[in-house]
């Protein structure tokens, strides 16, 4: 058996863009599954898709997506009791601010009724969470 000796590497903070949070996702991903030698240019988007659809959920616990949505016509009780349980739900003035990591939105994203589509989840996130 070869001992090896625990490590840390400090990538930053995590990316507050969409492709950024992609690009981190995959690194976190390859690095985890010894394949980052397959990063390209155009590769993250398509693997944490894959990782969505097969159900590898810890990866994508390493991003935060955040959106904000004029709160006047939610019900923020309503909303924060369907899926408060999975994302962070904030009423400030009139707006609403809703954010948790892609695993969050997939997870919230179930609760909701399949077809369903509301103003707070970005219509990018949705993109990768949403199921065929």
């Amino acid at each position: 058996m070869k001992i090896i000796k625990p490590s840390v590497e400090f990538y930053g903070a995590v990316p507050t863009d969409y492709e950024g949070n992609l690009k981190h996702i995959e690194r976190c991903g390859r690095l985890c599954y010894k394949s980052v030698d397959k990063i390209t240019a155009d590769s993250a988007e398509g693997f944490v898709k894959r990782l969505v659809m097969s159900d590898h959920l810890a990866m994508v616990e390493h991003s935060s997506f955040v959106s904000r949505s004029l709160g006047v016509a939610i019900d923020h009780n309503k909303l924060q009791g369907s899926i408060g349980k999975y994302l962070n739900v904030v009423a400030k003035e009139v707006w609403l601010y809703v954010g948790g990591s892609l695993t969050a939105w997939y997870q919230a994203a179930r609760v909701i009724r399949y077809g369903t589509r509301i103003q707070t989840i970005p219509r990018a996130v949705w993109g990768v969470v949403q199921r065929r």
